[in-house]
């Protein structure tokens, strides 16, 4: 009987455990179907939590081992992230104390994959012995997490972008068109409030100018599922008209066909539009009216582009052959015009040109590059200067007539003012000296009581003295007799004590040795300067002191003459009336020199006076 017993036993055991397998084999199976780990927690009364059972799908969702967490979770709640780990006991507090479901998502570090993302839910049930069981299954969701994110970052850029764009967008129902979101630019572009648009339809809103334009574009729509830069007219609130290129997509939103658009408002580019369109036509009329010849040049090829009528009639081609030409057909100097262009030149006083017939005339040109139609365009104008290069020639002869003859005239005034001195000296001197002698003649037979007689005679002996003196100084005025006799330094040196003993003017004087073996031809005007420097310091410069200097360096005559007086401005120096510095200025060109005026800041003028002494022309 016990044997009978024992083997029944041993029957319901074995049946037991085959049963036993055969469930454990099916659990292995289905928890390898299952996306994620399965698991049985229990949590004891002393709140003690152990893992009896996991699948083994825990390697790939904890990176731990079933064995790891069947007595204790530590090995899992360490790989908890730091932020979410008392999120998680927190919720499984709350699960088990109101026996409800519980659900988390939270993050995890792992070893080898890193940061990744878990969702676990479980059901609480109470056991016998007082603690809670969680019977569940923990997922890894880190791609959907990141699908998740991505598109709420795309749904954030998508909303900033719709909202910053530097169009009007909208969305729309694609049947009856009721606004279901605007961006901010399409409200303040048309005056608007949301709570008026929303909901509503551009018909009920009266927005476009032509309601028939919606009707046309949505047939395009629908063939092609999108329009592109439709031309339309819109109206604001305050009934302006925007003039725009109006864009739409077909797109799916909320499971309903909508209709995303775009409105942008070239009003501004319309209105230039017809500007520049006004600007051509008038550009066009002061063309053709413009005296000179206007032509432009593509700046790459040379050739072409436009010319007006002036230009025609100027050069003899027709516009059409024009356009056949390039720039350095019309030029008498094709290399010139070459660089010209290349250098980028924007004016030229003369250049010559020929036209159609071959004719040689010269020409001005001034001009400008722009951009024109996408290339790089010279504009010039150019005038026939043929008048004036003939008045420029005459003026040209004229002038060297007129300095030719002003140096004629210098030579001619030495010469008379020499034969005036000579005359004033010789003849006046020696009247002179026989009416003084006369004088004594006549005071030696006078009575020795005639006191008056006696008196007027001595009066009319110290006017003759007078007189004597005034004719010296005129003749040597006129020309210092030094000059001639004694040489250019002599001469100088008289004219500086002259100038001291009459102006009570100190003058300082230096002169090297070289100085007085210059010619005859220099030594004149180069006295004549000195005379008029020290002329105009008398009536102008109200100076205490002048200082002169003369020397010669490398064969150039460099004189100096410095005051200490008032000064001169730029305005004075270069007046018309300034008849001193003007002839100082012709003596000076006349010996091919320079002459250079200097305003010391207030205390004094000087004077520059540098002249060649062995050029060619003048050793000639």
């Amino acid at each position: 009987m016990n044997s009978e017993r024992l083997m029944q036993e041993i029957v319901e055991r074995t049946r037991a455990e085959e049963a036993l397998r055969k469930d454990h084999s099916l659990l292995v199976t289905l928890s390898q179907q299952v996306p994620g780990v399965l698991f049985q927690t229990i949590i004891s009364q002393d709140g003690h939590i152990s893992t009896p059972y996991s699948s083994e799908k825990l390697h790939d969702i904890y990176e731990v081992s079933p064995d790891d967490i069947r007595n204790n979770i530590d090995a899992i709640s360490e790989r908890f992230h730091p932020d979410d780990r008392q999120r998680i006991f927190d919720s499984i507090s709350q699960s088990t104390s109101n026996m409800t479901r519980w659900e988390c998502e939270y993050r995890v570090n792992l070893p080898r994959q890193g940061l990744r993302w878990l969702f676990g839910t479980a059901q609480p049930q109470r056991m016998d012995d007082g603690s809670i069981a969680l019977y569940g299954i923990i997922m890894d969701i880190t791609e959907r997490k990141f699908i998740e994110e991505s598109l709420k970052n795309s749904e954030e850029q998508f909303i900033e972008a719709f909202n910053k764009s530097p169009l009007l967008m909208a969305i729309s129902t694609l049947e009856d068109g009721c606004y279901i979101e605007v961006n901010n630019l399409f409200l303040e572009t048309l005056g608007l409030n949301r709570d008026e648009v929303i909901g509503v339809n551009s018909k009920e809103l009266n927005i476009l100018a032509d309601y028939g334009q919606r009707a046309r574009v949505l047939e395009i729509v629908r063939q092609r599922g999108y329009v592109v830069n439709y031309e339309l007219s819109v109206r604001k609130s305050d009934g302006e008209f925007l003039d725009g290129l109006f864009s739409a997509q077909i797109i799916s939103l909320q499971q309903k066909r909508c209709l995303l658009t775009t409105f942008q408002d070239i009003s501004d580019r319309k209105r230039s539009e017809v500007a520049l369109k006004n600007s051509e036509e008038r550009y066009r009329r002061l063309f053709e009216m413009e005296s000179d010849s206007v032509v432009m040049v593509d700046d790459e090829t040379g050739k072409f582009i436009d010319v007006n009528s002036a230009a025609v009639r100027m050069y003899g081609y027709s516009r059409d052959e024009f356009l056949q030409l390039k720039h350095v057909d019309l030029s008498a100097e094709p290399l010139k015009t070459i660089e010209f262009i290349r250098s980028k030149g924007t004016a030229d006083s003369l250049r010559w040109h020929k036209n159609k017939g071959g004719t040689v005339f010269p020409v001005e040109i001034a001009g400008s590059y722009f951009e024109y139609q996408g290339r790089e365009v010279h504009v010039a104008a150019i005038r026939d200067v043929s008048e004036r290069v003939r008045a420029e020639k005459l003026l040209l002869e004229l002038n060297n007539n007129l300095r030719a003859l002003s140096e004629h005239s210098q030579k001619v005034q030495e010469n008379e003012r020499l034969a005036i001195a000579r005359d004033i000296h010789d003849d006046l001197g020696q009247n002179l000296t026989v009416l003084k002698l006369d004088l004594e003649w006549i005071e030696n037979r006078i009575p020795v009581n005639s006191s008056e007689i006696t008196e007027r005679i001595l009066e009319m002996r110290d006017s003759i003295e007078k007189l004597t003196v005034s004719v010296q100084q005129i003749a040597g005025n006129l020309r210092p007799p030094l000059l001639d006799n004694m040489g250019l330094v002599a001469a100088i040196e008289w004219q500086v004590d002259e100038f001291r003993k009459r102006n009570n003017i100190e003058c300082y004087l230096l002169i090297n040795e070289e100085v007085d073996r210059i010619n005859q031809d220099f030594a004149t005007p180069v006295m004549r300067i000195i005379q008029e420097a020290f002329t105009n310091v008398i009536r102008h410069a109200r100076a205490t002191e002048v200082s002169l200097s003369l020397c010669i360096t490398h064969g150039i005559l460099i004189i100096e003459i410095s005051d200490d007086g008032c000064g001169i401005t730029a305005e004075q120096a270069n007046s018309q009336f300034s008849y001193g510095l003007m002839g100082m200025r012709e003596r000076v060109r006349i010996c091919k020199g320079d002459l250079v005026v200097q305003d010391t800041q207030g205390r004094g003028t000087s004077l520059y006076v540098t002249i060649p002494l062995y050029n060619e022309e003048r050793t000639a």
